[in-house]
């Protein structure tokens, strides 16, 4: 079943490999990041002066869609570096293989993230050693997590599997300033979706169709399976993780998030996203946004309306600074 919901998974995840962001800024292949992990890439923080009475984030998580180019997020990232200079960037791609690779193997490849947390002082240093009763000197972080797509979300969820398996008593940690913002994400997937996002990318007629074949067999097994163990799919899962308070250590249910949405997507259906919204509200989620796009393919929401895109960021990370954070 798990390897079932894999290749699944792996197929719909491969959103929008095929779109374009040529019209963004162009950027050098690294924009000043450097590789510190298989996927995984570091810029650290500039040194201007930020504007009195402002608390921007000193640290940004970008979790990029499946297979994404890193060009292609590069041209994100950058506007981060953009709107807020100062804040250290972390890089986290999402590769194909990410799917068919064991927990184990998935967790052992953000290892890096979590060095650089423990270096930025927002983890204690050796999380193994710490006591429940222990109160670390840890410095609450201004955290902006940006993911796109499921493969994006897949990966921040395994980063949070990681992080709790590392530091089961998070919750004496003190809940940072954060603010999720969630593009073209999460999809539960239909069958159509999913045809949707490996057609463009298998040239060969007949491979095309041994491949949708496979699809529809996998779906017909999962949903038996399902039917006869009440078993979810990877989906599903990601799903209800998304809405945990404490998905990161410095996350409650006073943290805003923003869904980016477009009722042109092909890969995630705009009423699952909508659907997830309202499940975020009924759960108690106190500052839940949803900007939703007429037009815009799949995870390029700001290629063509970049204005009320990247405004919408901001605007979140604004209410994120004006809210005190507490423990839910």
């Amino acid at each position: 079943m798990l390897w079932g919901n894999r290749l699944i998974s792996a197929a719909f995840a491969t959103s929008s490999f095929r779109y374009s962001l040529s019209t963004m800024a162009p950027l050098s292949l690294t924009g000043g990041y450097q590789r510190i992990g298989k996927g995984i890439y570091l810029s650290s923080s500039g040194n201007v002066t930020p504007n009195r009475g402002s608390r921007p984030p000193t640290l940004i998580l970008t979790f990029g869609w499946m297979g994404a180019k890193l060009s292609h997020l590069l041209k994100y990232t950058a506007v981060h570096r953009e709107l807020y200079p100062n804040a250290t960037n972390i890089l986290i791609k999402c590769e194909y293989s990410f799917f068919v690779s064991r927990e184990s193997t998935c967790r052992a490849n953000l290892e890096p993230v979590i060095h650089v947390l423990e270096n930025l002082g927002y983890l204690p240093s050796s999380m193994l050693k710490t006591k429940a009763t222990d109160k670390p000197e840890i410095d609450p972080p201004r955290i902006l997590i940006h993911a796109f797509s499921n493969g994006g979300c897949s990966q921040l969820t395994c980063l949070s599997r990681l992080l709790k398996a590392r530091f089961s008593n998070w919750d004496i940690l003190t809940p940072g300033i954060c603010a999720f913002v969630l593009d073209s994400c999460p999809g539960l997937g239909t069958m159509q979706h999913v045809k949707n996002s490996i057609t463009p990318l298998v040239r060969n007629p007949v491979l095309r169709t041994l491949f949708r074949g496979l699809i529809v067999w996998l779906f017909y097994y999962s949903a038996i399976m399902k039917r006869l163990f009440n078993s979810e799919n990877l989906f599903e899962i990601l799903k209800q993780d998304l809405n945990r308070p404490n998905l990161l250590p410095w996350t409650r249910k006073s943290t805003p998030r923003l869904y980016l949405c477009s009722k042109a997507d092909t890969m995630v259906a705009f009423h699952e996203v909508e659907d997830h919204m309202k499940n975020a509200k009924a759960a108690g989620f106190k500052d839940v946004r949803f900007e939703v796009f007429v037009n815009t393919p799949h995870v390029n929401h700001a290629k063509f309306e970049p204005e009320r895109y990247w405004g919408a960021v901001k605007a979140v990370w604004d209410a994120a600074c004006q809210q005190e954070q507490t423990n839910d």
